[in-house]
């Protein structure tokens, strides 16, 4: 009795369908910007931020406990000011805010070539990199750390 076997190159690479076929990386491409559009949509019309400010809800644990700031703190301002758009005053609240998005706007594109180009890699654990998880990790801490410097905080504060 002979077994059948298969081929490495036939099985799937593991995963949900959406990471690991080109036609999921399309439905991912079209879909989030669907998703972007609705929830900027939601939160400039309900007025979310304004209701969430005054009913004092705004702040940050670390920063009642210690005095100093967190990475995050003043996002929710910055993403306010962006959503105004106030580029400069987002920056002003927190610099880290609009690099995240610059870099979310280079993963959106990656994600864009890789569904509707010609050479189409699945995304599994192997793709992402240690680099992709150890530079924002490094910028994060050393945003942290300068942010909370005296100098900084008489420049920007």
């Amino acid at each position: 009795m002979m077994r059948a076997t298969q081929n490495k190159a036939d099985t799937p690479p593991p995963g949900h369908w959406l990471l690991r076929t080109q036609k999921g990386n399309r439905v991912l491409v079209l879909a989030l910007p669907v998703l972007l559009v609705a929830g900027v949509a939601v939160v400039k019309f309900t007025h979310f931020f304004e209701w969430v400010t005054r009913a004092g809800l705004l702040f940050c644990p670390f920063h009642e406990v210690t005095g100093l700031n967190c990475p995050g703190c003043g996002g929710t301002r910055a993403v306010m000011s962006l959503l105004r758009p106030d580029f400069f005053r987002a920056l002003y609240y927190n610099p880290l805010t609009m690099l995240f998005g610059l870099y979310m706007i280079w993963w959106f594109v990656r994600l864009c070539i890789n569904a509707f180009g010609r050479r189409f890699v699945p995304v599994t654990v192997e793709l992402v990199q240690l680099r992709h998880l150890l530079l924002p990790a490094i910028v994060l801490f050393a945003f942290w750390v300068v942010r909370n410097l005296p100098w900084y905080r008489q420049w920007f504060f």
